[in-house]
């Protein structure tokens, strides 16, 4: 027996939504859940992976390593019990439905089947109608309006192209759930060999990440991160084996459009990734422009260590950023030719860069050669050329460079968020505001939920000296997290322009210690006091930053600051010339900060911005 084939998965949909509305299940949601389930994977692959084992694990939660069928009846039971309502309702509630499910006995695989159109009694002897040229016009047309309708209706049916797609955290179902770092690094390779499918629109780590362990419908998902279709999954190991479950679904409707189950040895994880790309990829129809960036093939240990270091690098803490070199470094050790670790380590390098959490002297000239030597082995990684991007502008004060770099890496990579967002800093700074702008938008469309770049659309406001802007935007931000400091450090400088002191020592205050002591918001809380008169309060808070914790490097470049805003002309250039001396990442900033605005005629001055190569 077999399923009507001209029943299309839109009527098989609709006829499992007029029984899932119905009252026949009794409000049981287990049932309900069974019957989507049955019904959604014989529409996606024909119930070829519909097990009484993999329905007890996917439906029912039960442990795949504890599942035993044979002791365990709970699918067989409710399967008998689903199709026992299923006659009923036919019998009753459904009898005029237009497709009808069936479960047959010894199968979980759904069959759609047409109910039988009504039978329409006929003359014994019908009449044989004249067939005039113009009823054969007539018939002709009316061919032809119908061929016209259900060419229509067709294009109507066909699913929408996939053109963005957001690969959520697959789930670590191994044994003691210790590897989470295979999970996420699994993640973060999916979702960085679909960013090279050209046209493709892959939602950023960040946002994707916000629904870790979050059980929420994919398709309001999708909807918050403006995706046509979700991928989802789980990675299990045990001992050296691993089961990779991943489905894609979409949007719209929920629809699984394909899902795979690979059970692989573990030495094995590096070439299953490119066969779940491809898999996923062609279930959405679009071409991947060439094969996936790897150089060869990968010893298993190498790449786990480079997976355990990216979970490490994500924290975006000190201590994380470390282990993920040492991770690193025995990666390269192990294989001197792993192109994508390199890229791994200019990335590390360029956030304690950015985060100004390692001296640019020691940062830069690493970061620089991890990533030269990234490019020599493959030349497709945006990161290494973003990373160079970062060094040429902060560190060598090469804006052109800077910006070839940075266009460089969108080329190689246009997924790639934190390349527009690094790119929009770089604008930002050379006053380029509207092209910030744009730069920062297509940020934002691919990392939706990440809220450091509104943050940057806000400092630039603030650069711009529109303070009601800035904290509109800060504000907008505080009501997704109350608690990110950068949103009420924003705040505080927006009310210092304001000239409303209380609330800017406030909100740098709490920016301070939610932060966990940001030393450019120290340097603002200096600068509010100067404002105020409270000239020790000033000095204190410059002692105060001047005397960090041994280890801690603190930039001359904030320190000038604050005595820019004491108006101490002496120190402020002092600190400068060290700050140009080390190649302080903020020194660029100098363009745009208000704490200048009072030394811009000032030759002195004028002769530092030039040097840095940016505008007066």
């Amino acid at each position: 027996m077999q399923s009507d084939l001209h029943i299309t998965p839109v009527e098989a949909r609709e006829a499992l939504a007029r029984i899932l509305a119905s009252p026949v299940l009794g409000g049981s949601e287990r049932r309900k859940r069974l019957l989507e389930y049955l019904v959604l994977r014989t529409l996606a692959d024909g119930g070829a992976t519909l097990k009484e084992f993999t329905i007890g694990v996917e439906v029912y939660g039960r442990d795949p390593n504890k599942y035993e069928p044979r002791e365990d009846a709970v699918v067989r039971v409710d399967i008998a019990r689903l199709r026992t309502r299923l006659q009923a309702y036919y019998e009753k509630d459904g009898r005029g439905d237009p497709v009808r499910l069936e479960l047959p006995r010894g199968s979980y695989v759904i069959l759609f089947h047409a109910a039988d159109p009504p039978r329409i009694s006929e003359p014994s002897e019908p009449p044989r109608p004249r067939r005039s040229a113009k009823w054969v016009l007539i018939a002709i047309c009316a061919a032809a309006c119908a061929a016209g309708s259900w060419a229509v209706y067709s294009a109507y049916q066909r699913p929408a192209p996939i053109r963005s797609v957001v690969v959520l955290p697959l789930l670590d179902l191994s044994p003691n759930h210790g590897n989470e770092y295979l999970s996420d690094g699994l993640t973060d390779e999916l979702t960085g060999q679909l960013a090279h499918i050209p046209g493709l629109r892959v939602v950023a780590r960040t946002s994707a990440y916000a629904f870790k362990g979050k059980a929420q419908d994919i398709r309001t998902i999708a909807a918050m991160l403006h995706a046509d279709a979700v991928v989802e999954g789980s990675v299990q190991r045990s001992g050296d084996r691993l089961r990779i479950n991943v489905q894609l679904n979409r949007a719209s409707d929920g629809y699984h459009v394909w899902s795979e189950t690979y059970d692989r040895n573990a030495g094995d994880l590096f070439g299953v990734e490119d066969e779940i790309t491809r898999a996923v990829a062609g279930a959405m129809r679009v071409r991947m422009a060439s094969p996936a960036p790897h150089q060869g093939p990968v010893d298993e240990q190498v790449h786990t260590l480079y997976l355990q270091a990216r979970y490490f690098w994500n924290k975006r803490t000190a201590s994380g950023i470390q282990q993920a070199l040492d991770l690193l470094a025995e990666a390269i050790r192990r294989d001197p030719s792993y192109a994508l670790a390199y890229a791994a380590q200019a990335d590390c390098y360029a956030t304690l860069l950015g985060n100004e959490q390692m001296a640019p002297t020691e940062a830069v000239p690493k970061l620089e050669a991890a990533a030269h030597r990234a490019l020599a082995l493959d030349d497709s990684s945006g990161e290494a050329h973003a990373a160079l991007g970062e060094a040429e502008f902060y560190y060598n004060h090469e804006p052109r460079a800077s910006e070839l770099e940075f266009q460089r890496a969108i080329d190689r990579n246009p997924n790639y968020a934190t390349a527009f967002q690094w790119y929009g800093a770089t604008l930002m700074i050379r006053r380029r505001f509207d092209e910030a702008r744009t730069q920062f938008a297509r940020a934002h469309e691919l990392d939706p939920l990440a809220l450091v770049i509104p943050a940057a659309s806000a400092l630039m406001d603030y650069f711009e000296r529109r303070p009601a802007e800035c904290s509109a935007e800060a504000a907008g931000i505080l009501k997704m997290d109350s608690n990110f400091w950068m949103a009420h450090y924003l705040m505080g400088v927006c009310a210092k322009l304001d000239r409303n002191y209380p609330v800017a020592i406030s909100e740098l205050r709490n920016a301070y210690e939610l932060s966990g002591h940001d030393q450019v918001t120290l340097s603002d809380l200096a600068t509010v006091y100067a404002a105020t008169g409270d000239r020790a309060a000033a000095l204190r808070t410059i002692d105060q930053l001047r005397h960090a914790p041994p280890g801690q490097y603190v930039s001359p470049f904030i320190v000038a600051s604050a005595y820019a805003a004491l108006g101490d002309r002496k120190q402020m250039f002092a600190m400068l010339a060290e700050a140009e001396r080390q190649h302080a990442s903020g020194l660029m900033e100098i363009a745009v900060r208000p704490q200048y605005d009072s030394f811009r005629s000032d030759p002195e001055f004028q002769n530092l911005v030039a040097r840095l190569n940016l505008p007066h």
